[in-house]
């Protein structure tokens, strides 16, 4: 995880408009329990 974490952007998981797949793939997750 911390490995591959400066290939990726800190405030990505913070900005749900910059990885709307992530932030898609959380709202499912949460609306499935």
């Amino acid at each position: 995880m911390i490995g591959g974490l400066p290939h990726w952007r800190p405030p990505a998981w913070i900005d749900p408009d910059r990885v709307p797949v992530l932030h898609h793939r959380i709202t499912l997750n949460n609306r499935r329990e």
